[in-house]
């Protein structure tokens, strides 16, 4: 998929400097969604230039900001990380590409038109844009204008916020594959941390799709339990409620390895801890009933620690 920041979604209408960090702030999650996925967000070299507050240019407000981290972030990426939306462009300075709602306004030059003209050509082509803002409709609608008679319309995905860049993501990634498997994993489920070779034992076993389908599941509830977290304290009153329901039971998905289990396969549920760099014994996992699959993560789950997952595959608890 390509993708591109929207510049025309800088038009001038941010009231505060205020409003235009929180937005920057969701253009960089959505550049760390899509980093994630595989992707990149290619960004219009004149960024900077585009009128943020009033008439006021959107690199005077980031030269501002009193965050220096989030400041210098934003400046290595527009500056200089990139990539560029122009640097291998496909449209020339000739092709007449406008805004159907502005027929007579040739955006030409733009990584928006950029993105408009890839999307008639490959048909694989989308952008993020700004928020507030004229533009943040999706699909943006726009025209290639060959002549002064022919008009080609272009529907571009327009994506503001994460749920939808998300789903557009996870649509470009066919769950084939136990490594496809791992890519939806940490695309989606980012309040979960992964060990670097959390997936690896699942490597020796054919794929299966309905099995892929329900350790996503599994991880699923877990990262939504974490998002219930209280700072402070354990779990929110939904967090509880959501846990017992998949933790209690003769079905539970959740439950902790026995007293037993834990001494005669002590080595076997021993992980190393990427956060403190020592071994500790993981009990509690998730359960697939299919092949006995298993996620082996850590817990107690509250606001403060991470939720690790350690371990994807076979039972090891085996006797």
């Amino acid at each position: 998929m390509w993708l591109a920041l929207n510049e025309l979604s800088f038009h001038g209408q941010f009231t505060s400097a205020g409003e235009v960090y929180d937005t920057i702030e969701r253009l960089m999650s959505l550049r760390a969604l899509a980093r994630r996925g595989g992707q990149t967000i290619r960004l219009p070299r004149g960024l900077f230039d585009r009128q943020a507050v009033g008439a006021r240019p959107l690199k005077d407000v980031v030269l501002a900001w009193p965050d220096r981290n989030k400041r210098e972030a934003l400046k290595s990426w527009a500056q200089r990380e990139g990539p560029f939306a122009l640097d291998d462009r496909q449209h020339t300075g000739d092709e007449f590409l406008v805004l159907e709602a502005a027929p007579d306004d040739p955006i030409t030059d733009t990584a928006l038109a950029e993105a408009a003209w890839r999307k008639l050509k490959t048909g694989d082509a989308e952008v993020v844009s700004a928020s507030p803002s004229a533009l943040t409709q999706s699909p943006l609608r726009l025209l290639w204008r060959p002549d002064d008679v022919a008009r080609a319309p272009i529907e571009l995905n327009n994506h503001t916020a994460q749920p939808t860049l998300l789903n557009a993501l996870s649509g470009v990634i066919p769950l084939d594959s136990w490594a496809a498997l791992e890519r939806h994993a940490r695309l989606r489920f980012d309040a979960l941390t992964f060990c670097d070779n959390a997936f690896h034992p699942l490597q020796a076993e054919p794929f299966h799709l309905g099995i892929a389908e329900d350790v996503l599941e599994r991880l699923r509830v877990l990262d939504e339990v974490k998002r219930l977290t209280v700072p402070g304290h354990g779990l929110s009153a939904s967090g509880v409620l959501l846990w017992q329901t998949h933790s209690v039971g003769d079905k539970a998905w959740f439950t902790d390895s026995s007293d037993s289990e834990k001494v005669v396969f002590k080595s076997e549920l021993t992980f190393l801890n990427p956060k403190t760099g020592a071994r500790q014994l993981v009990g509690w996992h998730g359960k697939v009933k299919n092949r006995q699959i298993r996620l082996h993560f850590s817990h107690p789950i509250n606001h403060a620690d991470p939720l690790i997952i350690f371990y994807v595959g076979p039972k090891l608890t085996k006797r």
